[in-house]
């Protein structure tokens, strides 16, 4: 008898795992190659015209896969809040950093009077963090990314327009090599910001997977019937 309940609860499990499955949505923004970022070296540092190229919906319920160019975009962003105490690359929470994508997806007939340039995601920082990579290369880090994207594109992809951004780096050149905590005005080399759908969209089954989910499930329970773990008992 206990076998037979715990075959039922894995069996159970399986299927609301596989049917029922959550899988996070994702927009992938691509940041080019292109625009300064730079440190004051007393408290704010910024960047701009950082260009922004495309974003593609990764597990999102529509344009799933594809890559939708953007016209004229462009990141900025801008943070305040310098900790590194004159020795190091960081920022913190109070006041949050600020950073903006304005720019129009080429799929919607951009630079008309109908679709002008537009914000398209708008999202404050919590940290921020600056680190050599080697003597000109260095990677920007920002933490606890969250924002809005806009309804265009919320619509684009079926998500929701509230997001948390599971990563976003950007890395820089600078021929001058600056000492860590020091003023820089450096060239952006490019990099990805991946929005992050805070709610989970079912799985997007086609037929094909559904028929060999069943044919497994059918298959186990067949296993279990002829091991004797289940027994089949017939209506009298």
């Amino acid at each position: 008898m206990k076998r037979t309940r715990l075959a039922l609860v894995v069996i159970f499990g399986l299927m609301l795992v596989s049917v029922n499955g959550l899988a996070s949505s994702i927009t992938d923004w691509t940041i080019g190659a292109g625009g300064t970022v730079s440190f004051d070296g007393t408290e704010t540092i910024a960047g701009a015209g950082l260009p922004v190229t495309a974003v593609q919906g990764v597990g999102t319920l529509t344009n799933n896969g594809v890559a939708l160019t953007i016209y004229d975009g462009s990141l900025t962003f801008s943070d305040s809040n310098y900790t590194g105490g004159g020795t190091a690359w960081t920022w913190g929470a109070s006041p949050p950093g600020t950073l903006s994508i304005t720019g129009c997806l080429v799929s919607l007939n951009c630079g008309t009077a109908s679709n002008p340039t537009q914000t398209l995601l708008s999202d404050d920082f919590q940290s921020l963090t600056v680190t050599a990579l080697n003597g000109t290369s260095f990677q920007l880090e920002f933490g606890q990314v969250e924002g809005n994207i806009s309804d265009t594109v919320a619509s684009e992809f079926g998500v929701s327009t509230a997001f948390a951004a599971s990563s976003f780096n950007l890395t820089l050149f600078d021929s001058s090599d600056p000492a860590p905590g020091s003023s820089f005005s450096s060239s952006n080399y490019g990099g990805t910001l991946n929005a992050t759908d805070p709610t989970p969209a079912a799985e997007n089954w086609n037929l094909s997977t559904s028929l060999m989910f069943f044919v497994l499930i059918g298959a186990i329970l067949g296993i279990l019937t002829r091991a004797r773990v289940l027994r089949v008992v017939l209506p009298t």
